[in-house]
């Protein structure tokens, strides 16, 4: 996926940062761990794992 930057502002104290995305994401076929990294000001802060899972579905009669 190609890296794209949001804008956020750190009041400090308690106050954190939401941030909701919709991302069309997707994994080319392969079941698997896919890490999101975030990154502030060029340092990776933390990371969001996704694991992908396929299921069949059975079509009843």
């Amino acid at each position: 996926m190609p890296e794209f930057n949001i804008p956020v502002l750190f009041e400090g104290e308690e106050r954190g940062v939401n941030i909701f995305l919709n991302l069309n994401f997707q994994p080319k076929e392969e079941e698997g761990l896919y890490w999101f990294d975030v990154l502030l000001e060029g340092t990776v802060v933390t990371r969001i794992p996704l694991r992908v899972l396929y299921q069949r579905l059975s079509q009843s009669s």
